[in-house]
């Protein structure tokens, strides 16, 4: 993997580690090398644009990391018959790529409630989309007219934090 690609990735990795406000997107997990995982961050699309733009020439195996990937001594191993290809040929969009390459760990997000992956400054910022997406998901329009399960999800969460559990 290229120097530049790479850097994405550890950060990416610090990102999961570090960020105090994702506990939004936190959702258990059986994987057998964690018992959690982010789901559907809103990352800024320019912080996926770049990371795309950085990894296009590097090569990978497989589309989604965590499920594909045969996981052996320490190391991500390619599945058999599995065909090397950039990440420009695997992914054909950043937005397939940072949604994807995770298992949907990312969400492409345009607007300006995104997470920024980089922590340069933008604390006060990620706390604000967070706080954002809290009180999107406990807006009563948004309780009486969402169809999905998104606004169940943030309410079970943000009251799991408030309990303590």
């Amino acid at each position: 993997m290229s120097l530049p690609c790479k850097k994405h990735f550890i950060q990416d990795n610090c990102f999961y580690e570090c960020e105090p406000h994702i506990g939004l997107w936190v959702v258990n997990t059986t994987r057998k090398i964690s018992s959690e995982r982010y789901f559907k961050v809103p990352l800024c699309s320019k912080d996926c644009d770049e990371w795309f733009k950085d990894c296009k020439n590097d090569y990978t195996c497989v589309y989604n990391w965590p499920r594909e990937f045969k996981f052996q001594k320490g190391h991500n191993i390619c599945p058999e018959n599995s065909q090397c290809l950039t990440f420009s040929e695997m992914y054909k969009t950043a937005k397939d790529f940072c949604e994807n390459v995770w298992d949907h760990s990312w969400k492409y997000t345009e607007s300006e409630f995104c997470m920024h992956i980089w922590f340069d400054g933008v604390a006060d910022v990620k706390k604000k989309v967070a706080e954002h997406y809290i009180d999107l998901a406990l807006s009563p329009s948004t309780a009486s007219t969402s169809s999905s399960s998104w606004y169940f999800f943030v309410l079970i969460v943000v009251l799991a934090q408030i309990m303590g559990h």
